[in-house]
């Protein structure tokens, strides 16, 4: 034991998201706006966890902020916050004072907001020819959480159902429509250079990702993956009541796996066991570059052996592992 005290201001604020919010508030005047996601101390009476609500709201606005959205979700003792902070207000946050929003003690962690994990598509096939003809089952088993995808797509429009229950479809334009797109030919077709047989089945697709394929700006992605399960089974009117299986290839890139469960991962769990769903999930995409030591230039590398090249990437990513883990919600497994 090194260190003894209450659960303070360098407790709520990680390291890694402590440099995240320095490079996003980095340049910027004072008084601009800057979205960051502050989860509460969840109190299991509402009553308590509205008063711990108020006060963290109340400090907020009174730094000049204000509250984009909320969400409490019982199932997983979930209470959080999505606000906009002068950058001054996250200044004081990232040097962890006291007397900042980060020394308040209703609140558990203070986050930048969540970003969709990218995804690159080099390989663009030709069409070819489409059959037509086949009889596709409508009753659809499997939900596709993602992006808006291009529905009228010639090799898409008579397998997906879309659901656009969080309005993304009208803003994201079509030559962005990428990530959504790619997962759907996926599950739909399989690699497209192999000519598999389509899926015989239609898929349910609920859009998660908007403008840019980027989460809503306006929503905390844990409560957007909630509304969205429980939209195809379980409200009055469930779209997709036989769905069985959900594919989530989605992470968020600001939160690696760091020994502590995100809340997104502990949704997935009680999703799973509350309704009998088998997710599909991501590890997620890590997609920055690292050194490789030994090589001062690409000409050398590439004029090196194989074994000495297979021998140094070892070797670097092994030094750079601790860096490298499951992003959230990845870290269900």
């Amino acid at each position: 034991l090194r260190d003894l005290r209450p659960w303070g201001p360098s407790d709520r604020v990680q390291g890694s998201d402590r440099e995240i919010l320095s490079g996003q508030i980095s340049g910027r005047a004072d008084d601009e706006l800057v979205t960051l996601e502050i989860e509460l101390v969840f109190r299991a009476q509402a009553a308590a966890g509205t008063l711990n609500e108020t006060e963290v709201v109340t400090a907020i606005r009174e730094r000049g902020g204000d509250i984009i959205s909320r969400a409490r979700l019982d199932d997983i003792s979930y209470h959080a916050l999505l606000a906009r902070l002068p950058v001054g207000a996250i200044r004081a946050i990232v040097d962890r004072a006291q007397s900042s929003v980060a020394g308040l003690d209703p609140v558990m962690h203070i986050r930048p907001q969540s970003v969709a994990t990218a995804l690159d598509v080099e390989d663009a096939l030709p069409i070819g020819a489409i059959d037509q003809s086949r009889e596709l089952s409508p009753d659809a088993i499997l939900a596709l959480l993602d992006g808006v995808p291009v529905a009228a797509h010639p090799l898409l429009r008579q397998h997906l159902i879309v659901d656009d229950i969080f309005g993304l479809e009208p803003t994201a334009l079509v030559n962005q429509r990428v990530h959504g797109t790619a997962m759907a030919s996926l599950i739909i077709h399989g690699d497209r250079n192999r000519s598999d047989i389509p899926l015989p089945r239609r898929i349910h697709c609920i859009p998660v990702l908007g403008t840019s394929d980027e989460f809503p700006q306006d929503r905390l992605i844990v409560d957007v993956i909630y509304q969205a399960v429980l939209q195809m089974r379980e409200t009055e009117e469930p779209t997709a009541r036989h769905v069985i299986i959900v594919n989530l290839s989605l992470g968020n890139r600001h939160r690696q796996f760091q020994g502590q469960m995100s809340p997104w991962a502990r949704l997935l769990d009680r999703l799973a066991y509350r309704f009998g769903i088998l997710f599909l999930v991501s590890a997620g995409n890590i997609v920055g570059d690292f050194e490789i030591p030994g090589f001062a230039t690409s000409v050398e590398l590439e004029s090196a052996t194989p074994d000495a090249r297979s021998s140094a990437f070892i070797q670097a990513l092994a030094r750079i592992q601790a860096d490298r883990r499951l992003l959230a919600p990845g870290e269900t497994v």
